[in-house]
């Protein structure tokens, strides 16, 4: 187990209109805050995603972020 350190970037997830899962936008923010020399991420857990997500959907967040950051 690695030890934990550095800036760890809660992110909120976009949604489109519709209220579905924004891949493109999920992509372009992890790029972004990547960029910015963040040592990590917490995925699903900032604007109510846990609550409001079903297991799917949760996933496929998960699945965007660890291939943005390979």
């Amino acid at each position: 187990m690695r030890d934990i350190h550095g800036a760890i970037v809660a992110l909120v997830t976009p949604m489109t209109q519709t209220e579905e899962l924004n891949e493109a936008g999920l992509r372009s923010l992890v790029r972004h805050v990547m960029g910015g020399g963040v040592h990590g991420l917490f995925v699903n857990g900032t604007t109510g995603e846990f609550y409001s997500f079903d297991m799917a959907q949760k996933r496929r967040s998960l699945e965007i972020v660890m291939e943005e950051c390979g």
